[in-house]
């Protein structure tokens, strides 16, 4: 196997190549993207590639056609079929049988990333009996949107405002946020994460500690406390406020092993190791992404 999967992308909104190829090369795939059918054709006869993600509406031919013709050229390829809500349930049962897999665009990036991994496994007979690890299901570090420990609440809600947001790539892909961030401390070590439940536990924590301490009435209203213990907290340090717990999962652990740790532990997201390193986050949403491939 070569140590980059080779993926060829049909997209028509050109202006957006490069993003989509960002997307894609960021996840650690070798990326070509063109703007037709034709375009393809002629990619796959002078480029040997392993994954083609191909739309089943492009431009300049039926994306039936298109996918024929692929694999007359390239037998061997594995194609993913982006399909849309108006396409009917006989075509969605035709690709089943023609194509490695389909997708309802638009697609999140991430969820299409396991969908290509699992297709060029498929394409050299490894699936499905390779075993599944943390490596292969994670986000990559540098895809994660990321803090300083030494960073106030305040900046903290700005980034969790960035990372709630899903960005629309194209028609055909989505990037979703992650909803929390990963946090850093010295020499750029992540100590854990920050995420909305963190803002509302340090509210309630820092409301209980300011009525014991408080003598005589609360100083502010039921209906004003909300405000004012935000407001509190927007000065104090991100160390301050998240869990000493780092969650930390060897990049080789099975799924099996990754359910069992989330589990025991009520953790929605583990940092991923790999070589004494921080490779990647896991969320809870990967996990079901396995469970809907397994069982889907």
């Amino acid at each position: 196997m070569k140590d980059k999967i080779r993926v060829l992308m049909v997209d028509d909104e050109e202006r957006l190549h490069k993003t989509t190829a960002r997307l894609l090369t960021r996840r650690g795939f070798k990326t070509t993207v063109v703007a037709n059918g034709k375009a393809a054709l002629e990619t796959i006869t002078n480029t040997p590639h392993d994954v083609v993600i191909l739309d089943l509406k492009i431009k300049d031919m039926n994306g039936m056609d298109a996918l024929e013709k692929i694999k007359h050229i390239a037998p061997e390829i594995q194609v993913i079929m982006l399909t849309d809500r108006t396409t009917p349930s006989s075509t969605i049962k035709l690709l089943a049988q023609k194509t490695c897999d389909h997708m309802k665009k638009p697609c999140d990036i991430n969820v299409l990333s396991k969908k290509i991994k699992t297709a060029h496994a498929a394409g050299y007979g490894l699936c499905p009996g390779t075993p599944i690890t943390a490596k292969e299901i994670m986000i990559h570090i540098n895809d994660y949107i990321q803090i300083s420990e030494e960073a106030t609440v305040r900046e903290a809600i700005q980034g969790l405002i960035l990372a709630c947001r899903t960005v629309l790539t194209s028609s055909r892909l989505l990037e979703p946020g992650h909803r929390s961030l990963l946090v850093l401390g010295k020499a750029n070590r992540p100590t854990g994460f920050i995420s909305f439940l963190d803002l509302l536990t340090a509210t309630e924590t820092n409301h209980r500690l300011s009525t014991k301490n408080a003598t005589g009435n609360h100083p502010v209203s039921w209906d004003d406390l909300f405000s004012f213990q935000i407001k509190n907290l927007a000065d104090k340090r991100v160390k301050e406020i998240i869990s000493n717990q780092v969650p930390l999962i060897n990049g080789n652990a099975s799924l099996m092993e990754i359910a069992d740790f989330m589990y025991n532990r009520r953790l929605p997201r583990i940092i991923v190791m790999m070589d004494h390193k921080a490779v990647g986050v896991i969320r809870e949403q990967d996990l079901l992404f396995e469970m809907a491939r397994l069982v889907l």
